[in-house]
């Protein structure tokens, strides 16, 4: 695996765990909506991205 496919790999991991992140604190009893909206906005950012550049980098390796 080279550099820039071990980097995009732990990327997707993160969005991952922000989106987990989002999920658990709905389920929350107390929703922190500010953590909430912040995470899914990078999320969404992240998924942008992702679809900007997949054309550009070879993925078949996920």
């Amino acid at each position: 695996m080279s550099g820039v496919e071990g980097g995009y790999r732990r990327w997707l991991a993160k969005a991952e765990n922000d989106l987990l992140n989002i999920r658990n604190n709905l389920r929350a009893k107390t929703v922190p909506w500010d953590t909430v909206l912040y995470y899914e906005r990078l999320s969404s950012m992240l998924n942008e991205i992702n679809n900007i550049i997949k054309d550009k980098v070879n993925i078949s390796w996920i």
